[in-house]
């Protein structure tokens, strides 16, 4: 939040009671989001989708949409595979002009769900002309399009490069995970492995970060069965069978499987 600087002296204890109040809403705001969001989880790890979107549903007035449970609740549709309810949610939130950066970018995501990458990439264009400071995480996304159609390789890895050099060290797993991929679909499996394993060591722990550690365990099993290297491919494609809850993305890993056999 922006702090607002005052001149008169006389206000300096309006200054003081202000941020008190600010920083008591926003502390409680944040207990009851990461409330909201523990027990979705819960729910959806015993298999109660349906039961963690309604619960997600009840709290949704309460929030912004740039809060974290929008991010769930769209993913929890998108598991759901209710790509409509979705687009419908995040397309009247985009009519709010502090709010359209992360809409527009919100709809690029659901586009490259549903593999519909012309529509992602001009989304992720767009957001990144509404808001050129988020450079680095739309060129990270711009570069996973590009790999996945095959198109645009040497411009996704100078991309990813370019994020690398200014990223800070902490948040580099994701750009090491995606340049493997890329250098992968390039064919130059050695530089590509190395990133993929740089981006493994990286990934903070936690049942969070699993999407991402099963796609960069596929890409490793990918690079591996490519060099022949078959019975070190089956090892990594079973760990990312294991960590993702992506149905489409569980097919994909196990058609690979089914080739080593």
């Amino acid at each position: 939040m922006e702090h607002v600087k005052y001149i008169l002296l006389f206000i300096i204890l309006l200054i003081g009671l202000y941020t008190l109040i600010t920083y008591i809403s926003k502390y409680v705001t944040k207990r009851k989001l990461v409330a909201v969001l523990k027990t979705a989880a819960e729910m959806q790890k015993i298999g109660d989708l349906s039961g963690a979107l309604e619960h997600l549903e009840t709290n949704l007035n309460v929030f912004s949409f740039k809060d974290p449970i929008f991010a769930s609740y769209i993913s929890f549709l998108i598991a759901n595979q209710k790509y409509d309810k979705a687009k419908k949610i995040i397309k009247e939130t985009i009519e709010n002009p502090k709010e359209e950066f992360a809409a527009v970018n919100m709809l690029g995501y659901l586009a490259t769900i549903e593999e519909d990458f012309s529509t992602a990439e001009q989304q992720y264009l767009r957001a990144l002309e509404l808001d050129p400071s988020k450079k680095k995480a739309i060129y990270t996304n711009l570069a996973v399009i590009y790999a996945e159609q095959g198109i645009k390789l040497d411009k996704a890895a100078d991309m990813l490069n370019e994020v690398l050099s200014i990223e800070d060290g902490a948040n580099k797993y994701p750009v090491y995970v995606n340049l493997g991929y890329v250098l992968y679909k390039k064919k130059q499996f050695e530089d590509a492995l190395i990133n993929e394993k740089i981006g493994l060591e990286l990934i903070p722990k936690g049942e969070t970060f699993d999407s991402i550690r099963a796609f960069a365990h596929f890409i490793i099993g990918l690079i591996l069965k490519n060099q022949n290297k078959k019975s070190e491919a089956r090892p990594e494609l079973l760990i990312a069978r294991q960590l993702v809850r992506n149905p489409k993305f569980r097919i994909k890993i196990q058609k690979e499987l089914s080739e080593l056999s």
